[in-house]
């Protein structure tokens, strides 16, 4: 479901041409959409998520971020929290 949300939220944002600052889109996964905390690295990661958002909801309802290939060889065991750290959430 919250990938969902986030499909949702990323697709209405693109569709009208609006830019999330990193820290405008963490404080709007956490505050309006639940996403907890501790996951909101994995989801800002990558300074272009737009061809991240097509299959995230898929990846995460069926596995997980652990389906996620980039994931798996890129973040898997890292430390993600300096993506979101001076964000203020």
């Amino acid at each position: 479901m919250r990938s969902l949300l986030l499909l949702l939220a990323l697709s209405a944002a693109l569709t009208q041409g609006y830019v999330y600052e990193r820290c405008e889109l963490a404080r709007e996964l956490l505050n309006t959409y639940g996403f907890p905390r501790s996951e909101l690295g994995d989801y800002l990661i990558d300074n272009d998520i737009s061809d991240d958002v097509a299959c995230a909801d898929i990846i995460y309802a069926r596995h997980g971020f652990s389906a996620w290939y980039g994931w798996l060889n890129h973040c898997q065991g890292t430390n993600t929290e300096s993506y979101v750290a001076d964000c203020g959430v």
